[in-house]
């Protein structure tokens, strides 16, 4: 089994059905209730002998496992089963969540698919990964000074020790109170997200640490030695915003009582990786 395991039945009638079709439309009608996935365990051993997913979704005070068997054989939907469960003590956000509810949107899956060490789901119109790892746990947002004191103390401390710099971007959501977000990720063994709320000015006046047990390294950052010399000495940081036009793109970060640190875009390499298979 991949995953957390899933919360324990909470006593509430389940049914079963033998096609992904009504995987497919309960799921999406949970998500058209606003309920989110919090949980997803992947067995490739299930009860039925074959592959199975079982997505936990949670709405007000309640929580639903959804779970799809496949066929060891063909690796083709055989067996759906439903079942209310104790709401998850955690608090996870999925990656691949909107890319999922979108295909099981469009219809059910038929097909099981493995392929270097990556899951995904398929029928004829298209097909979602299935990554129960590609998850992260985010941290209560911190505001104001506190904000800047912990963006400037986790960059520095990060990138001090294993973590790599991979990638700055602007974010699609954005924290209670800011006018936009940029989102800093980090990597090692484990994943690090800072989600940093801007005011109109660029100032720094929210920060939520998002963290993922694991983490794929597809860039690294050239002048990252340079990069930690610098957080180490500058403290707080109170601003953070994207530059660009005749130079090269680039971040510019602002502490009190230092230079800003510029981080160019052009200093980033992509990692090149592949499965051999």
């Amino acid at each position: 089994m991949v995953g957390a395991t899933g919360a324990a039945h909470a006593g509430a009638t389940t049914t079963v059905t033998s096609s992904g079709d009504q995987f497919a439309v309960d799921v999406t009608a949970a998500a058209k209730r606003g309920w989110r996935v919090r949980d997803m365990v992947v067995e490739h051993r299930s009860d039925q002998g074959g592959q199975a997913i079982h997505l936990t979704m949670v709405g007000p005070s309640k929580a639903v496992r959804y779970s799809l068997g496949f066929d060891p054989e063909n690796y083709s939907a055989v067996h759906y089963s439903r079942a209310n469960v104790d709401v998850p003590t955690h608090y996870r956000f999925y990656r691949g969540e909107k890319s999922l509810l979108a295909f099981l949107a469009k219809g059910g899956p038929t097909q099981w698919n493995d392929e270097c060490g990556s899951s995904s789901l398929s029928n004829s119109g298209g097909s979602a990964d299935v990554d129960p790892t590609g998850y992260f746990v985010a941290s209560p947002v911190v505001v104001g000074a506190a904000a800047r004191k912990l963006l400037g103390s986790t960059l520095a401390s990060a990138l001090k020790g294993s973590h790599e710099l991979v990638s700055i971007s602007r974010a699609s959501t954005k924290p209670p109170g800011a006018a936009y977000a940029i989102d800093i990720e980090l990597v090692y063994t484990s994943s690090i997200i800072l989600h940093i709320g801007l005011d109109k000015r660029h100032r720094v006046v929210a920060l939520q640490r998002r963290d993922s047990p694991g983490g794929a390294q597809w860039a690294t950052y050239r002048k990252k030695a340079a990069l930690v010399k610098r957080l180490a000495k500058a403290g707080p940081i109170s601003s953070l915003r994207f530059s660009s036009g005749k130079k090269a793109k680039r971040v510019v970060l602002k502490t009190r009582g230092s230079r800003p640190i510029v981080v160019k875009m052009r200093d980033f390499e992509t990692v090149h990786t592949g499965c051999g298979c």
